[in-house]
């Protein structure tokens, strides 16, 4: 049979990975079983086996709250036995491709522990098989749903989601600007051009009647990165923990050449609130893939003449802000956020 020798072979698979490349280390193969509970009688039986075919990650959260939509979805011929079993299949998919699957261990639990494995066209080395029962995988045209029964890719486990890594950094230094200034304001003046690379238009801009000016960089690497960092940016801005900007009130003071003298004028100062809205100076927002590539990249920084008011913020809270905003970027890559928060409350210029 194909995987007469299938642990030997694996191992030897395993061994030849080391030194050649993969067509793609990130693909996912789900064996899934759809309508299960429609047959009258039997609510354990499925009406159809599917093989589904993912290039990158399978569902879009560590909570499996959610699954991508499979590059390939193609239904197993039956042939009268149920296909996840230790017997060799062949799946030719709508591309072209042929895999050929076989299940060595078909009651395995769920886990990291291999239960089968498959080769493609394009890949001839083994990749192991994984139980992994999960409902609510795809929805097929005809409205049923599949659940996964195994899930092969080129991981120690069932589980492959491509970490996309946020990078958000700040420091304490904040711009002060005149009056109370919205974040649509301030953040709505940056622009991009493109569909596929969407770089921002590297210029000074202008906030209007604040005298302070605002410069921005950035690039995304797939359609809708750009507008996806700075949406996540905005929402950053207007969470009240994350303290990067506040609008408040200073107690300024402004030279009175009469404030006292009965005769003749004496000059003095007058001590009076003033509106002022507080923007960190400057942020930064690098997304890489889970191999260190460089994906996208926002940064801002704002001049004007009090740019350096040097107020403490919480990192804790700068933290938490951006670990619950930031992560719906990772989707765009098809994978999952891995936020890090880098370079928080740092004294630079002060």
């Amino acid at each position: 049979m194909f995987f007469r020798t299938w642990e030997n072979a694996m191992a030897l698979s395993m061994a030849i990975r080391g030194v050649v490349a993969l067509n793609n280390p990130n693909e996912n193969f789900v064996l899934a079983d759809c309508g299960i509970g429609d047959v009258p009688g039997h609510p354990d039986w499925s009406t159809s086996r599917q093989v589904m075919y993912y290039k990158g990650a399978v569902w879009t959260d560590e909570a499996m709250s959610a699954t991508n939509r499979p590059d390939m979805v193609k239904e197993v011929p039956w042939d009268g036995s149920y296909p996840w079993r230790p017997a060799t299949i062949s799946v030719p998919m709508p591309n072209g491709d042929k895999f050929v699957i076989q299940v060595t261990k078909p009651n395995t639990a769920d886990g990291s522990t291999i239960a089968g494995g498959m080769t493609t066209t394009y890949d001839p080395y083994l990749t192991p098989c994984y139980p992994w029962h999960k409902k609510f995988v795809h929805q097929l045209p005809n409205g049923q749903w599949c659940s996964s029964a195994f899930v092969c890719n080129h991981q120690s486990g069932p589980l492959s989601q491509s970490k996309i890594t946020v990078t958000v950094s700040t420091n304490k230094d904040s711009a002060t600007l005149d009056g109370h200034v919205s974040v649509d304001d301030v953040f709505n003046k940056i622009s991009f051009q493109g569909t596929t690379l969407q770089a921002c238009e590297e210029s000074t801009i202008s906030i209007p009647g604040t005298g302070c000016t605002l410069t921005a960089a950035c690039h995304g690497g797939v359609a809708g990165l750009t507008a996806a960092m700075l949406k996540s940016l905005k929402d950053l801005a207007r969470s009240g923990d994350a303290g990067i900007f506040t609008q408040t009130t200073v107690t300024d003071q402004r030279w009175n050449p009469c404030k006292s003298g009965r005769d003749t004028c004496i000059g003095g100062w007058d001590r009076y609130e003033r509106a002022v809205t507080k923007v960190a100076q400057s942020l930064s927002v690098y997304v890489a893939d889970q191999n260190g590539n460089d994906k996208g990249q926002l940064n801002y920084k704002i001049s004007c003449s009090a740019a350096k008011s040097c107020e403490g913020c919480n990192t804790a809270k700068f933290a938490s802000a951006v670990l619950g905003l930031f992560p719906g970027v990772g989707s765009m890559l098809g994978g999952v956020a891995k936020v890090a928060v880098v370079g928080v409350c740092s004294a630079s210029g002060c």
